[in-house]
Order: C-alpha cells, then sequence, then structure tokens
C-alpha cells in the first residue's frame, strides 16, 4: 500500500506522465487521418430536408399512400466499398467513386409507408440531396393496363430522361414481365451503363413499371458471384479466430469465471450482491437507453400488415425480456468479477466503496482516476502509429470510414447514446475481460502454489481472448484485429494488477466515449453544441466526483484500513421465510380410495379415446425409400444428365420434410381434399434431397453443383443444376427460350401449352449465356383462389431447374401476417415458462449450495449423461451439418465454427441441466411411502388421461393444417440415437421443471406464489409451435390449468413420483403411434430404442430421487 501511495504521490512523475499523454495525444490528432484511411463526404442534405424532399416527389409523382408516414436513415453499401478497395482499385478507387457521382454508395433512404395499407415506396437521395431513384410497392390486386413490351421500353426511357440520365450511355441488357391475376401487366428493365465499370463490375438501372406506371428507379452496381465468394473464403478465417475465442470466452469467463466463481464465492461467504446488482441494473438502463435511442430506425422494418399497436407491444416485450437477460448477466459478471478481486487482491480499494466521500477525496483514488484519463493519449498513439505501419508498410487492408454519421444526428439524444454505450462497454468489458480471468487465475495460482505463474498466465490468457473476440471484423489479414488489441489488453491488464478496476474502466469508456462521438464533433449541424457538451461532461464525471467529494470533506484524506479488500467482512445472513425442505408430505392415498379407482378408471378410458382419435386421421405420405437407394438413384440421374460419374463430386443426402409453409396452410383451409390430391406435386412430401458440391479447386468450379430430389418411389422429383454466373452458354432470345420451357414441361410433367397460363418471363444477363426464368399457371378450376404455379429455369440454352408451387394471393398472406404475432405469443409461452422456472431453481440452488445440501454427486453423473448424449447426437447430426455448408468456405472451417458454437450450446445445456436436476436431487423423496405398483397405476392412468387432452386439442384445435408424422433423425448417422437424445433433453427438461415448481409448492407460505406456481406448470405444458387462434389459445390454457390443479390436489401434492411416470406415458404412447406408423426406413428401430432409453431414464431418475 506505501508504494502505491509513494508512487502517485511523486509529482515529477504525474509531470512527466502528464506531459507525455498530452504529447501522444496531439501526435495522434496529427497522425490520425494518415494513419487511418477516412473518406472524404460532403453531406449537404440533413434529414428534415431528405424528409421534405422525398414529400415533395411523392406528391409530383403520386408515389406512396396518401398521409404517409416517414422514416428516414443514411445508408452505406459496404459490400460494394469492400469490391473496389479489395478487388477494382482500392481506397483511391473508392474516393475517386465519390467525387465523380457516376454511383453513390452513401445515400439517403426515406421510407413512406402507413399502417394497414399495402401501397408504400422507398426514395433515394445523394449525400448531397440529389433525387437518386425510389421503389414503390403496389398491391397486386390493384387493377392497371397491359404495356406491350415496346410501349414499356419507351415509357421508361421517357422517364429516365426526366430524372436526367444520360439514356445514350445505357443499353437494355434485361427485359421481364409479370401478368398479375387482375390482367396487369408488369414489366422490370435493366439497364447497363456502356462507357464505365469498375474493373469486373457494371454501373447498371433497374426500372419497374407496373400497369402504366413507373414504379421503380434503383441505380446498382453488379458485382461479379467471384467476388462475393472470394470475400466470403477470405472471412472465413476473421470468423474462425472469433469463434474460437466466443468459446472460450464461455467455456472459460461465463462457466468456469461466473458459474464456477459464483459457486467458490457461496462457499466462501463472500458474496457482494447488493451494490453489483444496482450497478448492473445501471448498465441494463444504458443499454436500453441506446435501444430507445435508435427506436425511429425500427420503422424500416415494421410489416404494414401489422397494426402499430402489435408492433410497438411486439417490440416492447422483446426490449422487456432483453433488459431482464441484460440485468442478470451484468449483476452476475459484477458480483463474480468484484468477489474474486476481493479474495485475490486485498490489498486493493474494495471497488463499491471507491466514491465514498472519505476514500473518493484522497490522493490514492485521484492518481487512480487520472491514470485512466492519462493513459488514453498512448492508446490513441498505439493505433494510429499501428496501422500506419500496417497499412503502409505491411499492406494491411481496412476498409475507409467516414467521420460523418448523419444516423446519430437522426437519434433523439445523440451525446446520451454515446455515453450509454461507452459506459457499458467501459464497465462490463473490463470487469468480464480483466477482473474475472485475473483474479481467478490468482486464486487458482495460489491454491496450486505458484501465485505469481498463476498470474501471467491469465495476463496472456485474457489478451488473447480479448483480442481474438474482435477478430471478425472487416480487417485483413484475420489476425490484423488480434495484433491490434492485444498490447491495449497487457496495458489494461497492468493497470488492473497495479491498481484495480477504476483506472482500466475510466480509460476504457473514454476511449470509446471519444470515438463514438467522432462523427459529432465533426458536426456543424445545429444543436450539436449541445450534445457535444454532454459528452465533454459526461466523460469526466469520474473526476467531477473526486473533487466534489474533496469539496465535502474540506481536506485530501488518507485511506482507512477498512476500506481496502483484505478488511472486507461476511454480513449477517437472513433467514429464509419459508417452510424448511425436510417437510412431512401428507398421507398418500390407499389403494381402496375412490380417487385412486376413479383415476384408474378414467386412464383406461382415455387410452381408448386416445387410440380411437389417432386412428380418424387420414394417413400421411410416408417414406419408404432408404437413404442409400436414394443416394444411388441420384448418382444415376447425374450420370445420365452429365455423362460423368459423380466420383469427383462431395455427396450428402438429408431428409427434405415438409414444413407447415403459407402454402400448406392456404390449400388445407380451402379444401382438404384438394390438399390430399395436390400432395407430391404441387405441394411437397417427404423426400430425398441430394447434394452434389464441389469443396475442392477454385472458386468457380465449387460455384457449381447439383441438387436432386427422390421421392418415396424413387422418382427424380426436382434435379437443379447451379452453374457459376461465368459459365459460356447460348444467348436465347424469349420466344426461343418459352419454346424450350414449355417442351420440357411437356416431357417432365405431361401439360401441353392449352392446359397452361404464362406468368412470367424474367430475364437475367451473365457474362457469358442469357438465362431466363419461366412461370406458368396450370389451369386447375378447382383451385378457386390462388393458383398452381411451374417454374423452369434455362442457363443458356439448358434447363437448369423446375419447380411446382402454389401461388397465394397476397391479401391471404397479409392476413396470416396478422395473425403471427398471436402464434408466436402462444409458442413462447412454453419457453417463458420454462426460464422462470429456471431461475427460481437457481435461487433455491444458491441457498442449498450455501448450507451445503445440494446434491452434488447425483446432479453431475446426471448432467453428463445428458452431456454425453447431447454430444452423440452433435455428431449423428453431421450429415446434416455437412449438406448445409457453403462451397466458398473450406469444410475444416465451416465445422470448427458448428463445433465451436455447438460447445457453447454444450454447455449451456449442462449448466441448466445442473441448475434444474440439482434442486430436485437435493430434496428427500423418500418419505413418499407409496407402493412401486400403486406409483406405476396411478402414473400411467394420468399420463393417458394428459395424452387424451393432448388429442382433443389437436383434433379441436390445430385445425389449419394437417398432421404429419414424426421423422426425427431421419437424415442422421444414427436414426435411434438423435431420436432418443432429443425425446430425453424435452422429457428431462420437463420433468425436473415440474417436480421444481412441486417442491416450491410444498416449502410456500404465500397463496399468490401457490397460483403462479400453478400458471407455471400449466405454461410448461402448453403445446409449443401452436397454430390456432388466440381464442383457443385461452381456451387451451384454461382447460389445461384445470386439468393441472384437479391432478394436483388429488395425486400429485402426495407424491411428486408421479410426474416422472406420467410424463414418459403421454411422450410414449405418441410414440407408439409413430412406431405404428414407421414414417421412415428404420423409423421401427429408431422409436423402438426411444422408448426403452424413456423407461430406463424414468427408472434411473426414480432411483437417484429416492437415494439419499
Amino acid at each position: 500500500m506505501q508504494t502505491s501511495r509513494s508512487f502517485f504521490r511523486s509529482r515529477l512523475f504525474w509531470a512527466v506522465f502528464g506531459l507525455a499523454s498530452a504529447a501522444a495525444t496531439v501526435a495522434s490528432i496529427v497522425y490520425f487521418p494518415q494513419a487511418m484511411p477516412l473518406l472524404d463526404i460532403t453531406i449537404t442534405m440533413n434529414r428534415q430536408q431528405a424528409l421534405e424532399q422525398a414529400r415533395s416527389i411523392a406528391n409530383i409523382y403520386n408515389l406512396g399512400p396518401a398521409d404517409a408516414q416517414q422514416v428516414a436513415y443514411f445508408n452505406n453499401d459496404e459490400h460494394i466499398q469492400n469490391y473496389i478497395e479489395l478487388h477494382a482499385g482500392g481506397n483511391a478507387a473508392f474516393q475517386q467513386l465519390l467525387k465523380e457521382g457516376i454511383y453513390y454508395p452513401y445515400k439517403w433512404q426515406v421510407r413512406h409507408f402507413k399502417e394497414g395499407v399495402q401501397n408504400e415506396a422507398t426514395f433515394m437521395f445523394s449525400p448531397t440531396g440529389q433525387p437518386y431513384g425510389f421503389s414503390e410497392i403496389i398491391a397486386e390486386s390493384q387493377p392497371g393496363e397491359q404495356l406491350s413490351p415496346e410501349q414499356a421500353q419507351e415509357k421508361a426511357a421517357q422517364f429516365m430522361r426526366q430524372w436526367g440520365i444520360q439514356l445514350d450511355l445505357y443499353k437494355l441488357i434485361e427485359s421481364s414481365h409479370e401478368n398479375r391475376t387482375n390482367g396487369r401487366r408488369d414489366y422490370t428493365l435493366v439497364y447497363q451503363r456502356t462507357d464505365k465499370q469498375l474493373k469486373d463490375a457494371h454501373f447498371r438501372i433497374t426500372v419497374s413499371i407496373t400497369g402504366n406506371k413507373v414504379t421503380t428507379l434503383n441505380h446498382f452496381i453488379d458485382i461479379p458471384e467471384f467476388f462475393s465468394r472470394s470475400y466470403q473464403e477470405m472471412r472465413a478465417a476473421n470468423e474462425t479466430i472469433a469463434s474460437f475465442a466466443q468459446t472460450a470466452l464461455y467455456v472459460l469467463y461465463f462457466f468456469g469465471g461466473c458459474f464456477l466463481g459464483m459457486l467458490f464465492l457461496l462457499r466462501k461467504r463472500a458474496l457482494w450482491p447488493k451494490p453489483a446488482l444496482y450497478m448492473g441494473i445501471f448498465i441494463a438502463v444504458c443499454q436500453l437507453l441506446v435501444a430507445l435511442n435508435q427506436v425511429s430506425f425500427l420503422w424500416f422494418c415494421y410489416d404494414t400488415a401489422l397494426s402499430v399497436k402489435v408492433f410497438w407491444l411486439q417490440y416492447s416485450m422483446q426490449l422487456a425480456a432483453q433488459f431482464v437477460l441484460w440485468i442478470l448477466l451484468y449483476s452476475t459478471t459484477f458480483i463474480v468479477a468484484e468477489g474474486l478481486t476481493r479474495q485475490a487482491f486485498g490489498a486493493r480499494i474494495q471497488l463499491w466503496r471507491m466514491w465514498d466521500k472519505s476514500i473518493a477525496s484522497s490522493y490514492t483514488v485521484l492518481g487512480k482516476t487520472l491514470a485512466g484519463y492519462l493513459i488514453i493519449g498512448f492508446d490513441l498513439a498505439f493505433v494510429v502509429f499501428f496501422y500506419s505501419i500496417g497499412t503502409k508498410v505491411c499492406g494491411w487492408w481496412s476498409p475507409a470510414s467516414s467521420l460523418v454519421d448523419p444516423n446519430i444526428l437522426s437519434t433523439y439524444a445523440p451525446g446520451l447514446g454515446v455515453l450509454a454505450r461507452a459506459v457499458t462497454a467501459g464497465f462490463w468489458e473490463e470487469c468480464l475481460f480483466r477482473a474475472l480471468p485475473l483474479a481467478l487465475s490468482a486464486l487458482i495460482g495460489k491454491k496450486l502454489g505458484s501465485r505469481n505463474l498463476g498470474i501471467i498466465s491469465g495476463f496472456l490468457l485474457q489478451a488473447v481472448i480479448f483480442g481474438a473476440a474482435h477478430a471478425n471484423y472487416a480487417t485483413q489479414p484475420a489476425y490484423v484485429r488480434v495484433i491490434e488489441l492485444i498490447i491495449p489488453s497487457f496495458v489494461f491488464g497492468g493497470l488492473y494488477l497495479a491498481f484495480g478496476l477504476l483506472p482500466g474502466i475510466i480509460a476504457h469508456t473514454v476511449y470509446d466515449a471519444l470515438l463514438f462521438a467522432l462523427p459529432l464533433f465533426v458536426s456543424t449541424a445545429p444543436g450539436m453544441l449541445f450534445q457535444k457538451m454532454v459528452v465533454l461532461i459526461g466523460i469526466t464525471i469520474p473526476l467531477l466526483v473526486v473533487f466534489f467529494n474533496r469539496f465535502r470533506a474540506k481536506k485530501w484524506h488518507e485511506i482507512e484500513v477498512d476500506a481496502y479488500n483484505s478488511s472486507w467482512a461476511v454480513t449477517t445472513e437472513q433467514p429464509l421465510k419459508s417452510r424448511p425442505l425436510e417437510d412431512t408430505p401428507p398421507k398418500f392415498y390407499l389403494l381402496n380410495t375412490g380417487s385412486y379407482n376413479t383415476m384408474a378408471f378414467l386412464g383406461m378410458v382415455s387410452l381408448a379415446c386416445f387410440t380411437f382419435i389417432q386412428f380418424t386421421y387420414t394417413p400421411m405420405p410416408i417414406l419408404t425409400l432408404s437413404k442409400q437407394k436414394a443416394t444411388h438413384t441420384a448418382q444415376q440421374a447425374l450420370l445420365e444428365h452429365t455423362g460423368t460419374p459423380s466420383a469427383n463430386w462431395y455427396i450428402t443426402t438429408t431428409l427434405s420434410m415438409p414444413t407447415l409453409t403459407a402454402a400448406e396452410r392456404f390449400i388445407w383451409s380451402q379444401n382438404s381434399a384438394l390438399y390430399y390430391k395436390l400432395l407430391g406435386s404441387y405441394l411437397p412430401t417427404p423426400q430425398w434431397h441430394v447434394r452434389f458440391a464441389h469443396f475442392a479447386g477454385d472458386l468457380t468450379t465449387r460455384a457449381e453443383q447439383f441438387n436432386i430430389y427422390v421421392d418415396s418411389t424413387g422418382t427424380i422429383t426436382r434435379l437443379q443444376h447451379q452453374l457459376p454466373e461465368t459459365s459460356p452458354g447460348k444467348t436465347l432470345i424469349e420466344h426461343e427460350a418459352r419454346e424450350k420451357a414449355l417442351s420440357f414441361i411437356g416431357d417432365t410433367f405431361k401439360l401441353n401449352s392449352t392446359e397452361l397460363e404464362e406468368i412470367s418471363a424474367n430475364a437475367t444477363k451473365q457474362p457469358e449465356r442469357q438465362d431466363w426464368s419461366f412461370t406458368f399457371a396450370q389451369k386447375m378450376p378447382e383451385l378457386t383462389q390462388g393458383q398452381a404455379r411451374i417454374t423452369v429455369t434455362l442457363s443458356g440454352d439448358k434447363v437448369t431447374d423446375s419447380t411446382r408451387f402454389i401461388f397465394i394471393p397476397e391479401e391471404w398472406l397479409r392476413q396470416q401476417k396478422k395473425e403471427e404475432p398471436v402464434h408466436s405469443a402462444l409458442s413462447f409461452i412454453p419457453l417463458l415458462c420454462f426460464f422462470i422456472v429456471l431461475a427460481l431453481s437457481g435461487s433455491l440452488a444458491v441457498h442449498m449450495w450455501q448450507k451445503g445440501i445440494f446434491a452434488l454427486r447425483k446432479t453431475l453423473v446426471y448432467s453428463l449423461i445428458i452431456g454425453a448424449l447431447s454430444v452423440g447426437k452433435a455428431f449423428s447430426l453431421l450429415p446434416e451439418i455437412r449438406a448445409s455448408l457453403s462451397t466458398s468456405q473450406s469444410i475444416s472451417a465451416q465445422l470448427s465454427l458448428y463445433f465451436t458454437s455447438y460447445c457453447v450450446q454444450l454447455l449451456m445445456q449442462i449448466v441448466f441441466t445442473y441448475i434444474l436436476s440439482g434442486v430436485v436431487f437435493s430434496y428427500s423423496f423418500e418419505r413418499f411411502k407409496a407402493s412401486w405398483l400403486t406409483r406405476i397405476l396411478l402414473g400411467v392412468s394420468i399420463g393417458c388421461f394428459m395424452s387424451l387432452l393432448a388429442a382433443l386439442f389437436q383434433k379441436l384445435f390445430l385445425t389449419t393444417h394437417p398432421l404429419w408424422p414424426c421423422f426425427e433423425g431421419a437424415s442422421s448417422v444414427y436414426p435411434w440415437l438423435t431420436s432418443t437424445a432429443t425425446f430425453i433433453f424435452l422429457y428431462s427438461n420437463r420433468i425436473f421443471a415440474l417436480l421444481s415448481l412441486s417442491l416450491y409448492a410444498r416449502i410456500t407460505t404465500h397463496k399468490s406464489v401457490c397460483v403462479l406456481l400453478w400458471l407455471l406448470a400449466t405454461g410448461i405444458l402448453m403445446p409449443s409451435n401452436t397454430d390456432i387462434s388466440l381464442a383457443s389459445g385461452i381456451v387451451c390454457f384454461i382447460l389445461l390449468a384445470l386439468s393441472v390443479q384437479l391432478l394436483y390436489r388429488n395425486f400429485i401434492q402426495y407424491d411428486p413420483l408421479l410426474i416422472p411416470i406420467a410424463t414418459v406415458t403421454l411422450m410414449i404412447t405418441n410414440l407408439v403411434v409413430q412406431l405404428y406408423v414407421q414414417a421412415y426406413p428404420g423409423a421401427f428401430t429408431s422409436v423402438s430404442v426411444t422408448i426403452l432409453a424413456l423407461i430406463f431414464m424414468t427408472c434411473f431418475i426414480n432411483y437417484l430421487l429416492k437415494r439419499n
């Protein structure tokens, strides 16, 4: 402590330190433009001018709805910028593009929209206010004319001239049309500039004509496919580094630091939660302010099919959920980080007392505060030096940026938003990335007999993880950001080890605030002076607090001994206001009681009714073709199509299952008989998807792939050939391409031209060929709404894809969107209830851990079993993962991303299981003395009753779509393992959540809490993925709640061990149905193993519960 005091009181040191920091700051300001690639963008139009000019254009050209609501946003096309800087001349070429005004990557966008109205418009303006295009959406039901191609082209040319476009510099390269169901014809014309291009990229303009009205004028640059794929390949290294850092963050910091650190502090009785909770709430409020400050930008995401009230309600609920999670995340981090620091570094001042009057008014705290400010100059100088060497000597790339950001001016309180973001990053990241690893490593090192070695290891680790966690920034090489942040991490780590958290928090916060506020400081817009003052005052608050306390204390104080971590004392624990866990259960009913006989009879009746209901459903198509046969059939089809064997292709085979698409709901709502008729043609049935791809060779070669779909009869239902856009081919004119498409439809689908109605013809100009896509509607009188359509795609003169689908009227889709929030809310109920139960279990687990009654061994064994099943499922699902891999990146890079992400999920699953099961295993269930026969018979009866309820809900309320059998695990390596793991996870979560609620009901004394527990149990049992109305959902919830109350009062409160038996019965009854259906080859084995595994797991859990 004396060393620290003398260090801070050395006037020579502070003079040298201050002068050096000032010199570094000045040098940073002078050389910043030379080191960092900056863009010179002249923005003379502000947000209000953009809104006014958009309104004027809308009135002139009658665009968008009347009395429309407006929102403005300043946008940057980063993909264009990356292409030019990396492939078409670098930063100088991009800067030249901005000066010439040929294309504006930076532009204002103004959206005009109105609640409940399909019609909307978006207007684009250059940074200087020049009108730069627009796009209007018009309802497909709105009537309009049917222009000829010549009339459409003449109208487009005339309109382009009105907008000052030199038409002689452009040529028409694409002309597409679409016939609407009301007789209107819409055109899309694409023009390409002939005198200029950016290497392989072309300047283009899209003009859309809806009926006889021009509804789109859009400038864009056609980026070559090769660059997009090469950029993805280049970014793979960044994403891989960041993913490994993220895994280390979750495993070492959240699990090892927060979770295990919390357990350590609980055992040591060293928690100081109240101030950390207050700080967590404060930081969460800062995050909330950032979100609310940018709420105006949400209108760009608003779907006009929804009411504004529903939109705001959805956002409010999402924000509320995030706010709760932020409080938990930040508070937990602060509690553990401060607690471990207090245990590891006793010679540091207690963090939560740092601003007490007697402590803040000291030279020590003044020195720590000044150190935080003065270190910023060196940090800025390092960044300038680093990028000067990197960009000029090493040739590193970092995208050029502009110091001007008009979007920040569009927020309600720009200065406050900057401070809120900076405080969140500064305080939380220093606690997470500095305090947690360094304090924990010091404690571990001390435990192992080498404290210094532990600190050195943690010091190096925290620097690497902090740098790697930011590697996903757009820089090249991928390790640039890692190296850039390692040195500052050493500095901040050193500050923490020497002086505690305060200097690092101040330095981090002020540094971020200055960078975030750069657009504010260079802006001359009205009102920005006040916002600049807000930022400047905000970043000086720590220093002002010190001088304010010095003024209150009237003198500089010496810090007392009790202010240091080593002097912290354990506070007295408050007793729990609930009954003890060792309660006496009510006497169990005897075999001859009326309640038991009634339940047994009801169970038998329920099973019979359940069986009857299940067999009233019309059987849905199943998959009888094996995976191996489907692969062989696809290989033969590929050989016939290309004439070459498939040996050089990377082959994956997965199951393509019918999903609850809008098309299925639409047809089912019209005519269920028609639905069954269209299955296998315009509505999909289960089929195998065999993908042939390349992961070796150049990017162009890897862009080619085949997707072949094989149905249950071994018929090829679709053969899609994806070609690179640079592949050569013929250039067909429209009528030649149409003839080929019609010929293909006749040969493949046995339909002639008289049975078809042409809907659209879309042209796409490729570098060395012309692609076409034709859509036809099959005349089907029984389909009163919508259309059965066929799309045929030609690449050059070859058919490369064809698909059949149901066209759904736009009004029906918008009506469905109105109902989606209700469906989402009902589906979210079980998940929300589960996490509430998890939080309750966590609080009870803390109490048990402190009391030393937590069942550590049983819980650990069970959690590891669940973890092992999860690992097995992950490896079994590898075929599905490989089938989804992009050919623009290597297999190893993508699989590494998958497994690092999976490690985080596995860790969370184990922790959740540990908390839920640990609370239950820690309770003694051996006092429930019912015989095993009584328990099994009653549990099975309850399970059969619940199965009947579920079947009735499906029969009465889920009427918007048919019920498909379960295809769980069909694509995996071991379907039985995938199926078993999936159902055991569901079973485990459900029974432990319900047992936890039952346990809470036994120890609580408050009726209101009992009501909450009852509602939570009902919510957990609610069916997920529901597609029912709000009224039906309320009825389901009420009936289920009454059933839960009836079963609990008469049976479960007397023996909670009925819950696992009833739950497994509920799941097995439904699995037996799948056993009968056998949805795919091998389903009988998979379902049988799943049933046996569930029975075994029930017995095993029952054994653990009854064992002391």
